[in-house]
């Protein structure tokens, strides 16, 4: 296509295997739902390589989670996939539940135009849409906008974010993480109020007691403390939610921790003299 022709035939790695062809990142994939991959590497013009991987996941919430984690900031946005995203010389999309990763030799305009095309044909081929996690949609919904969100699955995810423990405190299933106003902002979800409840409480007394924070208020379905960097943290069991806020601007965190309790719908009347 274009000039750019499949060189040999594609590998495909399934379940556990992924780590042969992963050598240490393979784990995040397993958590967020692996099925398998099939790699393929395209041969263009002047010895220009592009490699190529579908990864299958096990569900379109799967793939959109590996996709936000992939992507990362910055690059530009194209119309391939449910959503895609061209950065330095690669570039990552996600429809139904595969997730795509094209990878160039450089950034110049012949690769760039190869990965673009590539791409657009291995969209048109793949015939489910998939849709966005729920929570995702309320959380990236206007208002209280979450940027540069991540949909996260288990600790590994977190802790890319943000590291409050070792263990998996907040027992993360599923989550968005991204930022408000300058604040970063967690949301967790859980099937419903009695298991975010148990699950606040928890983590609550678990941190308690970490010397990674001090000055810690804890109350009935909220929590307040400061990390070493300073920043308060702020931690509200919101119905079947459990959200948590960090950052430097005191006015900021609290604020935004108001605006996001009311949107999730669950807050509760926060006692007089809290946080």
């Amino acid at each position: 296509m274009n000039g750019w022709s499949l060189e040999g035939e594609p590998v495909k790695y399934q379940g556990e295997n992924l780590f042969r062809m992963i050598n240490g990142g393979a784990d995040i994939y397993h958590e967020y739902g692996f099925k398998q991959v099939v790699r393929g590497e395209y041969f263009g013009p002047k010895d220009r390589t592009i490699k190529l991987e579908s990864y299958e996941m096990q569900t379109p919430a799967a793939a959109y989670g590996m996709y936000t984690f992939k992507a990362g900031k910055g690059g530009k946005a194209l119309k391939i996939g449910r959503a895609s995203l061209m950065q330095e010389y690669y570039l990552n999309f996600w429809k139904g539940n595969l997730l795509v990763t094209l990878v160039g030799m450089d950034s110049d305009k012949q690769t760039m135009e190869g990965l673009t095309a590539q791409a657009k044909a291995v969209d048109k081929r793949i015939t489910r849409t998939g849709a966005r996690p729920e929570l995702a949609e309320l959380v990236l919904s206007e208002p209280t906008t979450l940027s540069n969100a991540r949909y996260v699955r288990g600790p590994l995810g977190l802790m890319s974010s943000y590291i409050f423990d070792t263990k998996n405190i907040f027992q993360v299933r599923q989550g968005m993480v991204g930022e408000i106003k300058d604040c970063k902002v967690l949301v967790f979800k859980y099937r419903d109020e009695a298991e975010s409840l148990t699950t606040y409480q928890k983590a609550a007394a678990g941190l308690k007691t970490n010397n990674r924070f001090s000055g810690q208020d804890i109350r009935e379905n909220q929590a307040a403390m400061v990390d070493r960097d300073d920043n308060l943290i702020l931690i509200n069991q919101l119905g079947s939610y459990i959200a948590v806020l960090v950052g430097q601007d005191r006015g900021k965190v609290k604020s935004t921790r108001d605006s996001l309790a009311e949107k999730l719908g669950k807050s509760r009347p926060v006692s007089k003299g809290s946080a």
